[in-house]
């Protein structure tokens, strides 16, 4: 027994015939998605391809930015504790000197009025406030970074769903193009009810 190379049968240039059961053949099929596929645009134009490049390069920047802001949080940081720790040492020596004066200043005269009292605290209100003034300024400055940080963030996922609507548009355009208004509307109900068991 010998085989014969098969010839490929030729393509129909009519319209799809249907068959006794009523269905589609395979070969008008195909040769209806031919006709379909190339009138839909599936390559991208240059305008787009370029736009999708700047977005590429945009979303590059502001990941480097955010990274040099964390950086740069966390070199504030260390040098913000390093300047509460020399804070701290300088606080402690004064508040050692201080000591040293007022055990001379007692020894030579006992404290006598209230104003060496109010000016004293007055001194401790100043270094307080001076403080706490720093603790605001950081704290502003970390909500403006988070607020920027939000906004990059909802930005994304919004260009993320525009993207996504543009892609399902155009499946929902490849399957009306390829099985039907009819035959689309059937699917969608089978699976809103499969969905809901």
């Amino acid at each position: 027994m010998t085989l014969s190379p098969q010839k490929e049968p030729p393509a129909a240039t009519g319209p799809a015939t249907v068959t006794k059961t009523g269905s589609v053949s395979n070969k008008d099929l195909l040769n209806q998605t031919t006709v379909v596929v190339p009138m839909l645009q599936l390559t991208k134009t240059p305008e787009q391809i370029a736009e999708e490049e700047r977005q590429i390069q945009l979303y590059k920047e502001r990941k480097l930015q955010a990274k040099k802001r964390r950086e740069e949080k966390q070199q504030r940081e260390v040098q913000k504790i390093l300047d509460e720790k020399k804070q701290v040492e300088n606080e402690l020596e004064e508040l050692k000197q201080n000591l040293l004066i007022e055990r001379q200043q007692q020894q030579a005269r006992p404290m006598t009025s209230e104003e060496d009292l109010e000016e004293f605290a007055n001194k401790k209100v100043q270094k307080l406030k001076k403080r706490y003034e720093k603790k605001l300024a950081a704290a502003k400055e970390e909500l403006e970074d988070l607020r920027d940080d939000f906004y990059y963030q909802r930005k994304q996922l919004m260009d993320a769903a525009l993207e996504q609507e543009k892609d399902c548009k155009l499946y929902e355009i490849i399957c009306r193009s390829l099985i039907g208004d009819r035959e689309l509307k059937k699917v969608i109900i089978h699976f809103s009810v499969f969905r809901r068991l």
